[in-house]
């Protein structure tokens, strides 16, 4: 069961849920690429090479594996990491704004940093989310009428 699932209130349901963008991944297979280059430019690095590849490799998968961003009829919960674990539960009624950091080839590929901001609080930058404008539309339809 996920983070996401264990932690809802009574009468809350998931509306949206987002993943890490596989663009994290790019690192580790560039990488491999350059290992089967030095592979056959000079075989006996190929172990050094190797390791790096391999724990570059598992670090991202980790990493996407355990990372969730939900939005639901009540919150947005966002949560991070295994072993150091970085979470966040904020009240729609409580959130002043979301801001989408994208670069260039982020919009190219669809994916950016979600920066939302809570009532008198500062900013939490979740990095590499996919589709991040879907995310932020999501939870601007879900937030109460200011009245």
């Amino acid at each position: 069961m996920s983070y996401i699932e264990n932690n809802l209130m009574k009468d809350e349901k998931v509306v949206y849920q987002a993943k890490l963008h596989w663009r994290i991944f790019l690192g580790p297979i560039i990488m491999g690429i350059l290992t089967l280059i030095f592979l056959f430019a000079n075989p006996n690095f190929m172990g050094f090479f190797l390791i790096i590849t391999a724990t570059w490799a598992v670090s991202a998968l980790i990493q996407f594996k355990t990372s969730e961003f939900g939005i639901t009829n009540k919150r947005v919960l966002i949560k991070t990491g295994f072993i150091k674990r970085t979470s966040l539960e904020t009240l729609l009624t409580k959130i002043e704004g979301i801001m989408i950091d994208q670069s260039i080839l982020g919009r190219i590929l669809d994916y950016g940093t979600i920066i939302i901001k809570g009532t008198g609080g500062t900013g939490n930058p979740f990095k590499n989310i996919a589709n991040p404008m879907e995310f932020r539309k999501k939870v601007q339809e879900l937030i109460p009428d200011q009245k």
